[in-house]
């Protein structure tokens, strides 16, 4: 038993007397424990972590006090991970207990003239009592480890590299195999993110490994020779290296790129690692050389065993409900989850909730192992306000944060029950330290609105800066948040802060620009891209991004001298050939797209331009052929979202609207924070006929996404379907502020021709067409409205100006003539024509004018 004993130092009389009457019952106390000189933080957070159970001293001085608030939560947080903690409170006065430590009260001495001796005999037997052992998070993988340690004892091998679905538990599995292969193993993990580049991989390896930091703006060849320190100094200290998340550093043919491939060569030459191999993680499996077979030993991990998978999800649910779960229903729920470790933790805290019955009855949660998985479990948590900020937080940041940093604006209570509900949840671990993983931080960035991820980001970076000013800049925290801290005030928009803290961070900048690109966020990622490109002109992702940004602005003949200067430098490229094709089909210039992407696939199946080339064939209206090329892509990897909306589309063009509307569901349901699945459901319904319904959907899609411009014109449209031209009307002023591109402006006028027809106002809507046909602005839909307009006027004047209606009337033809033109199977220009002939007739039939 150890006892960490929290009070405010008003209290620390009575305090001091407990401790010293159960001293050798090894009780926790700050006087005691913490030397001058000591860091608190660090020292109080041991102590907790040390502690089986933690004594609370309640009164109105600890109520007030922030030291008493950190430890507190830090102990709410213990017993959350790991149960084995208990949490005691004995109350000195009559100041209420917040709701949220009131289950936890076990007596009070309010009314005692001297209360240390009675809290003493109350208190001795509780902390005695036996302390119940938490259930085991990793459970059997011995032939794997045995793989590992095979590995190891190759005198070939100097790194070992596992790859596997994400969340399939290989850093876990490194770890526990490390501790069992290793007597006393001292270790280095190096976490990979999307921004680690160069410049962070240095920090990061110089703080972890010599305890030191790094010069700002060193040449290269000095940022390579501290790389390689850092290593060597691991290798001769004997200490091991993990580098995790490595997939970042692989090109989509998934070859390594630098700084991995400096790293391999760095670890290739240095013999030590021969005896203790680096360990390297990815999602992805790597495309060697031949040559590295020799000495990288690639293992590919599975998942768990239906067996483990049912001890695994058994043993969660004891450690969060703190009771058993029957086995049978371990087996039952084992067997849908595909041997998924992040899988058993998440539908161990759903069994609180629900029933392995309502599991069985109801599996389309439990189906699929990619990023579904977290959306659907997610959705049925039903997560509170204070929970989603806390997995939005964590989002932001992408790594592990302590509790001080993340309470931030909300209050104690708040926290507590978020930290709760998410703990529960299988969304986070919290130990010393809050984390949430991948799956899930993927997701709850997402949720980020367009219009609250940078305010959420500037408030973080804030706390971060805080952090960072108490911190030594050598020490490996230093190291780890100084990027996150950077990249936050990066997207936040604030360049100036983020180059204050450390201009030379060009890795973390690259991914800030993705970030905001991603996030429409056209002009401030060019700005970020032109900072990297500055340092490095040679960045071939950055270019290739920047491409991407003139594309998406539809500045064409800037993006066509960007692709020609790549192409120039490698002819052969994917990544570059794929970026020309993308251009041409998104100018439409479908026959030039088309012929890129088929000498693309001609030399191996490559995804995106098998879903491009389908893409092409759909707009061709050569749908029969764009389903072969999706049944190609579907073969590697069958429930992507935008492939089932790719699906969606071309069903909806061959009419299959029941079919179309299905794919669209299951897309929806793949990505359901999407607005753009929600948009193309609602277009099917109004296809069909039934607006209402397409109105909802339309909404939702607004809901998910604010800024998503095609659905709030989709929205203005369904309302003028159903004659709501008012309301049309007043959602006009929202829809011009979210057009963002030429074409997005130009259905804005298209739709605002749309409501002046509505409202009668047919010379108001002819005018705007007549302009934006001039400009060849959306052809097709304007050149159709204007015959509708042109009738509508011939209709108003036939009777008493029959020159003028004559003069409408041609002007339709000559409309439905250039439709015919553009799109010769137009269904609706069929019925345009009858109309226009019917009017024709009566104009020269017996009586016209």
């Amino acid at each position: 038993m150890r006892a960490f004993l929290s009070h405010s130092s008003a209290n620390k009389t009575v305090v001091i007397a407990v401790h010293n009457a159960l001293q050798k019952q090894s009780t926790w106390l700050d006087r005691a424990e913490i030397e001058w000189g000591d860091p608190f933080l660090e020292k109080i957070t041991e102590g907790i972590a040390s502690a089986t159970d933690f004594v609370l001293f309640w009164s109105s001085e600890a109520a007030k006090s922030e030291w008493v608030r950190l430890e507190i939560n830090m102990a709410f947080i213990q017993l959350l991970n790991r149960s084995a903690i208990r949490l005691r409170i004995v109350t000195l006065d009559n100041t209420p207990l917040p709701l949220y430590l009131q289950p936890f009260h076990v007596f009070s001495v309010a009314t005692i003239r001297d209360p240390a001796k009675e809290i003493v005999e109350k208190l001795a037997p509780l902390l005695n009592a036996p302390v119940r052992s938490a259930r085991s998070g990793f459970v059997n993988r011995h032939r794997d480890i045995e793989r590992l340690e095979d590995a190891v004892d190759n005198q070939d091998v100097s790194a070992v590299w596992l790859f596997g679905f994400i969340g399939i538990g290989k850093s876990a599995l490194v770890r526990e195999a490390l501790k069992r292969i290793f007597e006393g193993v001292d270790s280095v993990t190096i976490r990979v993110t999307a921004g680690t580049g160069w410049v962070e991989l240095a920090l990061a390896l110089n703080a972890q490994a010599r305890g030191e930091g790094l010069t700002e703006s060193l040449s290269h060849e000095e940022i390579e020779r501290q790389i390689r320190l850092a290593i060597e100094t691991l290798a001769e200290d004997g200490r091991l290296l993990v580098v995790t998340n490595v997939q970042h550093w692989l090109n989509e043919d998934g070859q390594p790129e630098a700084p991995l491939t400096f790293l391999l060569n760095v670890i290739r030459e240095l013999p030590s690692f021969v005896k203790r191999p680096v360990f390297l993680t990815s999602t992805r499996r790597p495309e060697l050389e031949m040559s590295s077979h020799s000495w990288v030993d690639l293992q590919h991990i599975n998942g768990l065993e239906d067996e483990h998978i049912a001890v695994l999800v058994r043993n969660w649910h004891f450690s969060i409900y703190g009771k058993e779960l029957p086995p049978e229903d371990g087996k039952r729920i084992a067997a849908k989850l595909f041997g998924h470790p992040v899988a058993a933790r998440m539908v161990a805290g759903l069994l609180g909730d629900h029933s392995a019955d309502y599991l069985e009855k109801y599996p389309r949660e439990l189906v699929s192992l990619r990023r579904d998985l977290a959306r659907f479990l997610v959705q049925d948590l039903k997560l509170g306000a204070p929970a989603e900020r806390l997995m939005e937080t964590l989002a932001l940041a992408g790594i592990a944060l302590p509790a001080s940093i993340l309470a931030g604006g909300l209050s104690d209570e708040e926290f507590q029950q978020a930290v709760e509900q998410c703990a529960r949840a299988g969304l986070i671990t919290a130990d010393l330290k809050i984390d949430s993983h991948p799956l899930f931080r993927d997701l709850f960035w997402h949720r980020l609105h367009r219009s609250d991820y940078q305010k959420q980001a500037r408030q973080l970076a804030a706390a971060l800066r805080r952090q960072l000013s108490t911190l030594k800049m050598g020490s490996p925290e230093y190291a780890e948040l100084l990027p996150v801290t950077f990249r936050l005030l990066a997207i936040a928009g604030d360049f100036g802060a983020a180059a204050a803290l450390r201009r030379d961070l060009s890795g973390e900048l690259a991914e800030a620009a993705i970030i905001l690109y991603n996030r429409r966020n056209y002009a401030l990622a060019d700005q970020y891209i032109g900072h990297v490109l500055e340092g490095d002109p040679k960045n071939w992702k950055m270019r290739l991004y920047r491409i991407r940004v003139r594309i998406r602005q539809e500045e064409w003949e800037q993006a066509d001298r960007l692709i020609a200067e790549l192409l120039k430098e490698r002819p052969t490229d994917v990544s570059a050939l794929h970026a020309k094709g993308w251009r041409y089909l998104r100018q439409n210039r479908l026959d030039e797209a088309l012929e890129i992407f088929a000498s693309i696939i001609s030399r191996r199946e490559h995804r995106a331009s098998l879903r491009s080339a389908a893409e092409c064939l759909y707009r061709m209206n050569r749908n029969p052929e764009a389903l072969v090329f999706l049944a190609r892509v579907k073969t590697q990897e069958s429930e992507n979202p935008f492939d089932l909306d790719l699906e969606s589309r071309i069903l909806e063009d061959m009419n299959k609207l029941e079919a179309a509307y299905e794919s669209a569901r299951l897309a929806a349901a793949r990505d359901p924070l999407n607005g753009h699945m929600q948009h193309r459901l609602g277009q099917i319904r109004s296809k069909q006929g039934k607006p209402e319904l397409a109105i909802l959907h339309f909404q939702k899609a607004i809901e998910l996404n604010s800024d998503l411009f095609i659905a709030a014109n989709s929205l203005v449209s369904a309302y003028l379907d159903i004659g709501r031209a008012e309301a049309a009307q007043e959602l006009t002023g929202d829809l011009i502020e979210k057009a963002r591109t030429p074409t997005d402006r130009a259905l804005v006028e298209h739709t605002k021709a749309r409501i002046a027809f509505s409202n009668n106002d047919l010379v108001g809507s002819e005018t705007i067409l007549k302009k934006e046909i001039s400009l060849s602005h959306n052809l097709v839909p304007n050149l159709g409205l204007l015959v509708q307009v042109e009738i509508a006027l011939f209709d108003k004047n036939v009777r008493d100006f029959p020159t003028i209606a004559d003069v409408a009337l041609n002007t339709a033809e000559q409309s439905l003539a250039k439709i015919r033109t553009l799109d010769q199977s137009n269904k609706f220009a069929d019925t345009l024509q009858e109309t226009v002939a019917e009017r024709r007739e009566r104009l020269s039939g017996p009586g016209a004018h």
